[in-house]
């Protein structure tokens, strides 16, 4: 299973996609169906940010890899959560 790996600059964003992840967890545990819903709505807009964050250095990274590499990371990247 891929992990994400934050760098120091993603880190806050990291911090905010932990902390909804708990709030999610509980509603999903004790909340009524829009507490749940709302919960997830959350998470997912949380999760968009998060790979709108890492895109620009996931780009860079990209076009500066050789053919072959690029092949590597085609098949990683984007797979979970767009870290590599």
């Amino acid at each position: 299973m891929h992990r994400c790996h934050p760098e120091r600059s993603e880190g806050a964003g990291v911090d905010t996609m932990q902390s909804t992840h708990k709030l999610m967890f509980a509603a999903m545990q004790k909340g009524t169906a829009i507490e749940r819903m709302d919960a997830r709505i959350s998470h997912m807009e949380a999760m968009l940010e998060a790979m709108k964050a890492v895109k620009p250095a996931t780009e860079t990274l990209y076009n500066a890899l050789t053919a072959e590499q690029k092949q590597l990371a085609d098949q990683s990247i984007g797979m979970d959560c767009g870290a590599m």
